[in-house]
């Protein structure tokens, strides 16, 4: 685009050259008639003739350019907006990501663009690439390998397939690779309508944070996050649906957030003392039972539960109920916390250190 800005710009600088030349020569020829005037008649007729054809080779080349202006005129790609070593070409309606862009750009916002296309493209300083809701469904297999600065992709509302890493596994077509991406750290990947997640398809890839949510029916292998055992910190799996989580997240020792918002969870994530969450959003899920086995492994380091909208059983928890009355647990959403007991026909509120709320697990426990 800045490329074809200048290249316009340049013709027009000549255009406007050749105009100015024209003037001078008006000026000029109707001074030389003036001055030869009261001479004879065939020194005026030789002025004419050479001003006449002076004026011809300044105008002729003009009429060229004119002519070949209005049959190739210069293309006008859409106005990005460049703000250092920034790019914001969103909602433009681009069909494919602009060439030539500022040498050492950073950041590349190419985000709502319908159709858009992203072909191969080597953009050595790039570290952060905005390509949500772009309806993408292929892309080259390692066209991110290929971006070696990147730290930042966003990828949501598209429709895009993860290749696994074995070689002796088929990749579905069109697939995209996230292996061996040796800066990225923050993928989002949510609303992809994703069904499988490969093993292994972040390997050598050091993320801090992964968004798979909105992917509802996501099957995820048991080893799909194998490699990011000593990077990942943030794992959202949002509104996917899974009824099951057989992922091995115990092996992963940085994770410290899990957001489980919204699926139909009946038993909690494989979890035990090595790991180190702190935050739990369990909420809107289908759990009956807390085992308290896995909430007392987490009890040295978890901080922060969301634990609402569970057809909890007060009998059955009857132990981790007591441990979140008297522990620092902090419980955002305590107010729509309930669990249901036998009894009673409506579910019973879980107040956090309230004095109602302990005669009432008192009351359960004998």
């Amino acid at each position: 685009m800045w490329k074809e800005e200048s290249a316009e710009q340049s013709f027009w600088f000549v255009v406007f050259s050749r105009l100015l030349l024209i003037r001078e020569w008006v000026g000029v020829c109707t001074e030389d008639v003036k001055s030869t005037w009261s001479g004879d008649s065939m020194k005026i007729s030789h002025h004419l003739k050479v001003s006449t054809m002076a004026a011809f080779q300044l105008f002729f080349p003009l009429l060229i350019s004119c002519v070949a202006a209005s049959a190739h005129p210069p293309r006008h790609l859409p106005p990005c907006q460049v703000v250092q070593m920034d790019v914001l070409c969103s909602d433009l309606s681009l069909r494919s990501a602009p060439g030539n862009l500022p040498h050492g750009v950073q950041m590349l916002d190419l985000s709502r663009n319908q159709s858009l296309t992203f072909g191969e493209n080597t953009l050595q300083s790039l570290e952060e690439l905005f390509l949500q809701g772009n309806d993408l469904t292929t892309l080259d297999h390692h066209i991110f390998q290929r971006l070696p600065s990147i730290k930042h992709l966003q990828l949501q509302q598209n429709n895009l397939k993860i290749c696994t890493s074995d070689q002796n596994h088929r990749d579905p077509p069109d697939c995209v690779s996230f292996t061996s991406i040796p800066n990225l750290q923050f993928l989002n990947l949510s609303e992809n309508n994703l069904w499988t997640l490969p093993a292994n398809a972040f390997a050598n890839s050091p993320l801090k944070l992964l968004d798979l949510s909105l992917n509802p029916g996501l099957d995820m292998d048991k080893h799909s996050l194998s490699g990011l055992e000593h990077s990942l910190v943030h794992l959202l799996l949002r509104e996917n649906n899974i009824s099951s989580l057989n992922t091995a997240l115990s092996s992963l020792k940085s994770l410290k957030n899990i957001d489980l918002f919204t699926n139909r969870l009946n038993t909690l994530p494989m979890l035990n003392k090595e790991s180190s969450i702190e935050s739990l959003n369990l909420q809107n899920n289908n759990l009956v039972t807390l085992e308290y086995s896995t909430m007392l492994a987490l009890e040295h380091s978890l901080k922060t539960l969301y634990m609402g909208s569970n057809p909890l059983s007060c009998c059955s928890n009857l132990d981790f109920l007591n441990m979140v009355q008297h522990s620092a647990l902090v419980v955002p959403d305590i107010e729509i916390a309930t669990c249901i007991h036998d009894e009673y026909s409506e579910p019973v509120n879980i107040e956090k250190d309230s004095y109602q709320s302990n005669q009432g697990l008192q009351a359960f426990i004998f």
